[in-house]
């Protein structure tokens, strides 16, 4: 006899040495923390939900990210599998830069590719396009080298602000070991520049190169 297939909860507490979002501190250069939590439906529906210790703004301020996630995944017959969703992305204080984004998929079982589109980036009245692509490749063991690349596009440009870089690159590059709900990561992380949409620190307002930097991470999963 075989049994239905049933709904799957997953989740993760992770350690971070700097929270790096498309290759900008979220937490101003300093470790965070980050809890994840995701439901899965056997007919392809999935949802959850995200929270970190942020560091935002003009004068750095410690803040909560909360993020709940969305949307449906559909495996093909190659076995790849194609996805579209939505998130929220909010933050304490007030909550004046949460945000909408939207996003679609293609996976493969070492590839992905994504673009998320959002009409009002960090509330700065900025339309963007973000795509990325994430790769990975099995070592001995249990290692696994990944890489990663991504490209902001401001579609339109924030009120009054009409210097703004309508584009930031960033990249990442590491390897990671994994024992049972145990893994550990070290990676290379950079971008271009930060674009003045990101406000963080010093940058907020202002185009400004960016600083790359090795990050750490420690991740339990369940």
């Amino acid at each position: 006899m075989v049994s239905a297939a049933r709904a799957q909860i997953s989740g993760s507490a992770t350690a971070v040495t700097d929270y790096r979002f498309r290759g900008v501190s979220l937490s101003a250069g300093d470790p965070a923390a980050q809890a994840d939590v995701n439901f899965d439906d056997p007919r392809g529906w999935y949802s959850g939900a995200f929270v970190a210790n942020t560091r935002l703004g003009a004068q750095p301020r410690s803040m909560v990210q909360w993020l709940p996630y969305g949307g449906f995944t559909k495996r093909l017959s190659s076995g790849a599998s194609v996805d579209l969703g939505a998130a929220y992305s909010g933050f304490t204080r007030g909550n004046a830069l949460g945000y909408f984004e939207a996003n679609a998929g293609f996976t493969t079982d070492n590839v992905g590719i994504r673009l998320y589109y959002s009409p009002d980036y960090f509330r700065s009245d900025a339309r963007t396009l973000y795509a990325e692509i994430d790769a990975s490749r099995a070592l001995a063991g249990n290692l696994r080298l990944f890489a990663h690349a991504g490209d902001l596009q401001l579609l339109t440009l924030p009120p009054g602000d009409s210097d703004a870089t309508r584009r930031q690159l960033d990249g990442r590059a590491g390897i990671a070991a994994r024992w049972s709900s145990v893994s550990a990561s070290i990676s290379w992380v950079s971008s271009n520049r930060v674009a003045t949409v990101y406000p963080v620190q010093t940058y907020y307002g202002t185009e400004h190169g960016a600083k790359s930097v090795w990050v750490l991470e420690l991740r339990w999963s369940f």
